[in-house]
């Protein structure tokens, strides 16, 4: 590492004393003659370059004046212009139509330019990255896709968020897209045992992502078989450029803040004004409720104790250079996020090494090297009364913080500063990705490329509880210590063969095979009597509670080929091949076999079009075929039993699994029209209508319990999501001083269960606040009918099943009242720039979805729940004979069942959030010229600005299953950043 750091200083230097020449030069725009500001003035081939003054003046130390400098900015041609010895240019850029066909674009093993691509296909540019300052770059695509919704419930730094993509496509299997990375597919799922996991994508800094290429039809996804069933994400990683040697730090500073919305909870007062009604209520005497209310007397604001203003600071320093034979781009970044709930936060070290060599016009190498280190500091799962995000709902604002010295625990009491303070949660992730390739052109139009590829995860996670706390102190506290590690090993290896026939007849044929195997070793160990305060590891401990270890394999051996056609660069047409062998299945069923066709016609290239000048491009695309999904527990077709059933000392074992020789892969239909146009050289749109059936979903059936088991994995039922996407972009103003633009994304998708279970057996599944029945939404609501407030007398009421009211929870009639999925999202991105500010913000809108507010039960309670604060909704109670109230009259211990699952707590979930806002100032070349600087920006950025919603709750954005509980809060972060290229 020393010596890297003297490579780095000794290259700084070398910039500013190699010879250099002076020129300088004015630049105008072709249309009305005005200068042109803040334009990219680059010397080819050596990464020197300057930016143009707000007059269109610009001056630049050359290397050589022989040499040629290229002219680019947004909205006009690129322009390279040979300097020919001269010192002065006068140079005019012309204004630039968007061209589909030069936009060059990652496909499945390999790059296409947008315009031949016959596939459904949405490209996140890096500039979509720039100004984001979220742990985890998935976080970036929502509303920037259309058809991908992430839904995030938690605001916990680093924390997984899941993502959809054309709605649900299993039940039981997963629903997370493929991750491929630098045309390699690697493990995004959960890779611990603890409830409380770090998401795994946040070991990846996305600040070296270059571009997101979504895949979402089976003419895109197909090439990936058998886990390409909720599409695929490929991303493309920064690479070297040739040039001299240039560098870029960067820094951010900010501040997060709790965002409480449409939230309160009752003061000290309120609460006691509360308690005491419900204790009157109840019949309890007024001596005997002047007594109760006397235990405590604090006024406690439990959020100002557990909520804190989070500091965040990240910092990037970026080399690479190269030349014909080889280049390089080294990254290196530290990120340290604080979480708004104190004592939880995210710090993680990243490097990144990229280096690619052509030996000659053959053959040529690279490798890719990205080690990480990541340390969190976390909270429980949602409703863990240990967790400090649960206590500060629910802990009594008369309760006091401290009992003399100590944390106050009296009474079970849990509190949740106690707890930040005493108790631990934390994890360590450290991950190695590299690759390596090789690409060698075996005869002309013929060649081969094998990618080799590593990927070492390793997460230690250790949870502990103090004795103080209420449960530590039933075991005298207690540790529990994690430890999980995943190698898996990917290979690909494929023949690429080009031919054109007469300039009209243009093939591209793909064949090759990938190999897949991973190994999982996992263990964990419980003790407890640790009495000693301050001591907290595990050998201080005097009773081993629990032990356990396991280690699984997994492995995958794929076939694949894939043809392209064209004609006359007007007709396109694709086809693709792959079989999957899966050890997660039988060996009656190990081989899946995928397929997909896929054609497109340009026509705008057609001769009746050239009537029709303001449309500069039109592409129709139709696509049809085939994936599958392999998401599942492995060995899941195996009967299984599991050790640690001791009896007297002797080691026992017991069924766990009853196996299925017949399980198989869930199968994907997918057919897809899109349709492309470009028109007044200002304007792209693209329109995607889609059907999509899974069948064979892998479901846990109820068996006989005669067999000793309760259900049983099989291949039974099928799901269908359609819908239409629409994405399109406007270049609203385009000039010299100023520009505007605008991007749209539209998604609308339908879900419902096709089938479920086989005909003849059951048909519908109840499950929680759920049902799932033939014909209707996976993610529907099933709950009894609320009625309102019975204003004679406060009680709570129900509609029955002839729709008459009723005071009887048990008679309540179910209904499914809709369902947890949006009916549409938008968003909308606004860019603006004038002179040397950029300006751009971003809306997200999702409209129609529902919200089960489960934390509702626990806090607009009814009384049912005593001594646990309550939300300030509950100021809207009946209290006497006439009122019309939201919520029925409060009752100590009430069993009314007014706080049960019900339609009552069921809200709407749309909301309009303005995701960020964003400015950026580009420092004029004229304060830089002379100090080594070829460009300086500062940014100003606000996340999470606002929300509109009617949603109840701190955060209406919650789980794709629509059930709010008590999430950890987003926050709105504030902050300023620094970008110095050198």
């Amino acid at each position: 590492m020393k010596a890297l750091y003297l490579f780095f200083l000794f290259s700084f230097f070398s910039i500013t004393t190699f010879a250099q020449k002076h020129i300088s030069g004015i630049v105008t725009s072709e249309s009305d003659g005005a200068p042109v500001g803040y334009l990219s003035v680059v010397e080819v081939g050596a990464n020197n370059g300057t930016y143009t003054n707000d007059d269109g003046t610009f001056s630049l130390e050359v290397t050589d004046t022989a040499s040629a400098i290229e002219f680019s900015f947004i909205g006009f041609q690129t322009q390279i212009v040979s300097l020919e010895n001269k010192t002065f240019l006068t140079v005019i850029m012309k204004q630039d139509a968007v061209q589909l066909s030069t936009i060059v674009i990652s496909v499945p093993y390999g790059t296409q330019t947008k315009e031949t691509f016959t596939g459904a296909m949405s490209v996140v540019p890096s500039e979509q990255f720039a100004s984001t300052h979220e742990a985890s770059f998935d976080r970036v695509l929502q509303g920037v896709v259309p058809g991908v919704q992430l839904t995030g419930a938690s605001g916990l730094p680093g924390s997984a968020a899941e993502i959809q993509l054309r709605g649900v496509g299993s039940i039981a299997a997963g629903n997370q897209p493929l991750i491929v990375i630098d045309g390699v597919p690697v493990f995004s799922g959960q890779c611990t045992q603890a409830t409380a996991s770090p998401g795994i994508l946040s070991t990846i800094n996305p600040s070296d992502i270059d571009n997101i290429s979504v895949l979402k039809d089976a003419s895109a996804t197909s090439l990936y078989g058998s886990r390409a069933s909720n599409g695929v994400i490929l991303i493309t990683t920064k690479a070297g450029k040739k040039g001299k040697q240039s560098y870029s730090f960067s820094t951010t500073q900010g501040l997060g803040y709790v965002v409480a919305n449409n939230f309160s909870l009752l003061s000290a007062a309120q609460y006691k004004d509360l308690q005491a009604e419900a204790m009157r209520n109840a019949g309890m005497n007024e001596t005997d409720i002047v007594f109760a209310q006397q235990a405590d007397t604090a006024s406690v604001s439990w959020f100002d104790e557990v909520f804190r203003p989070a500091y965040y600071q990240n910092y990037e320093f970026i080399a690479n250079g190269g030349n014909e034979q080889s280049r390089y781009y080294i990254s290196t970044s530290y990120k340290n996020e604080e979480g708004i709930v104190k004592n939880t936060d995210l710090t993680r070290f990243s490097l990144r090494l990229s280096v690619d060599n052509t030996v000659s016009k053959k053959l040529s190498y690279g490798l890719r090297l990205s080690p990480s280190y990541t340390t969190q500091n976390l909270t429980e799962e949602p409703g863990v009364l240990s967790s400090p995000v649960t206590s500060v709902f629910l802990a009594p604002p008369t309760t006091a913080v401290l009992r003399g010295n100590e944390y106050n625990f009296s009474n079970n009491f849990y509190n949740p500063v106690g707890s930040i303070h005493l108790n631990q949660n934390s994890a360590n992730t450290t991950r190695i990705l590299a690759n390596a390739y090789v690409d060698y052109e075996i005869l002309k139009n013929l060649t081969f490329k094998t990618i080799a590829q590593i990927d070492n995860i390793s997460i230690d996670e250790y949870i502990y509880r103090h004795p103080l706390t209420p449960d530590g102190s039933l075991v005298a506290g207690i540790g529990e210590l994690f430890a999980n590690k995943r190698t898996t090993l990917t290979s690909s290896s494929t023949l690429r063969y080009l031919r054109s026939y007469a300039n009209v007849h243009n093939f591209e044929i793909l064949g090759g095979f990938e190999t897949e195997s991973a190994v999982q070793n996992s263990s964990n160990m419980k003790a407890s009597n640790m009495p000693f305060s301050g001591v907290n590891s595990l050998h201080a401990a005097s009773k081993l509670e629990q032990i356990n270890s396991y280690s699984q394999e997994e492995a995958l051996l794929s076939f694949l080929t894939n043809a392209q056609y064209n004609y006359k660069a007007k007709y396109y047409a694709s086809a693709s091949y792959r079989t999957d062998g899966s050890s997660k299945f039988s060996p009656n069923n190990r081989w899946g076999h995928f397929w997909s066709l896929g054609g497109s016609w340009i026509i705008s290239h057609e001769n009746f079009m050239q009537d029709f000048t303001k449309i500069s491009f039109l592409k129709l695309r139709v696509s049809y075929g085939t994936s599958g999904n392999s998401d599942i527990r492995n060995y899941a077709y195996m009967n299984l039993y599991g050790f640690g059933n001791n009896y007297l000392d002797l080691p026992g074992t017991s069924p766990l699994q009853k196996g299925n020789d017949d399980l198989s892969w869930e199968k994907n239909k997918n057919i897809n029209i899109g349709l492309d146009i470009e028109f007044l050289s200002r304007f792209t749109a693209s329109v995607e209508l889609y059907h999509r059936k899974t069948y064979d979903l892998l479901l846990d059936v109820p068996i006989s319990m005669t067999s000793g088991y309760s259900s049983q994995i099989q291949n039974v039922g099928a799901l269908i999501n359609k819908g239409f996407e629409v994405s399109a972009e406007a270049k609203i103003i385009e000039k010299t001083a100023f520009s505007w633009s605008s991007t749209l994304t539209f998604a609308a998708n339908k879900n419902i269960i096709d089938e479920l279970y086989t005909p003849g057996k059951q048909d519908t599944i109840v499950q929680g606040t759920k049902i799932r029945t033939e014909g209707k939404p996976l993610q529907s609501f099933y709950l009894p009918y609320w009625a309102g407030v019975n204003s004679a007398d406060g009680s709570p009421m129900w509609y029955d099943a002839n729709g008459n009211l009723t005071r009887d929870y048990n008679k309540a009639a179910y209904v499914i009242p809709g369902s947890a999925d949006p009916k549409f999202t938008l968003g909308l991105l606004q860019n603006i720039r004038y002179k040397q500010f950029r300006f751009n913000a971003f809306v997200y809108v999702n409209y129609g979805n529902l919200i089960f507010n489960q934390l509702a039960t626990d806090l607009i309670s009814d009384g049912a729940i005593m001594g646990k604060n309550q939300s300030a909704a509950q100021l809207d109670r009946w209290q006497k004979p006439g009122d019309i109230s939201l919520h029925p009259k409060v009752i100590q211990n009430n069993a009314a069942h007014g706080n049960e699952f019900s339609t009552r707590y069921l809200e709407d979930g749309s909301y309009i959030r303005l995701k960020y806002i964003n400015v950026e100032y580009i420092i004029p070349p004229t304060f830089l010229q002379q100090r080594a600087i070829s460009q300086c920006v500062l940014t100003f950025q606000i996340s999470n600005v606002w929300v509109w919603s009617h949603f109840s709750g701190m955060d209406p954005e919650t789980r794709s299953n629509g059930v709010y509980y008590y999430d950890y809060p987003k926050q709105r972060l504030y902050t300023l950043g620094v970008k110095i290229n050198f």
